[in-house]
């Protein structure tokens, strides 16, 4: 999770994807958009201060794995 601060004040979060690619939302709609982490800075958000990151394990990779099997699997059987 990348946190922006514009002043003083957080002003927006981003998050990371497990392939490295950054998304949160923006506006009023609560859709993801993908962007780099830079691409937010400037003006509206301010820049990144903070970047926290999770300790990966073999048994969160494992679970990932196994979602992503399900979702791909749900999606082939027209389940999505």
């Amino acid at each position: 999770v990348a946190i922006y601060v514009r002043g003083a004040r957080p002003s927006h979060a981003a998050r990371q994807l497990w392939r490295g690619s950054w998304v949160s939302k923006i506006g009023k709609g609560n859709v993801d958009i993908q962007h780099t982490i830079e691409g937010l800075e400037g003006d509206l958000y301010g820049s990144v201060a903070q970047v926290m990151r999770r300790r990966w394990t073999l048994r969160n990779f494992l679970a990932l794995l196994m979602l992503g099997l399900k979702v791909k699997l749900l999606g082939l059987l027209g389940m999505d």
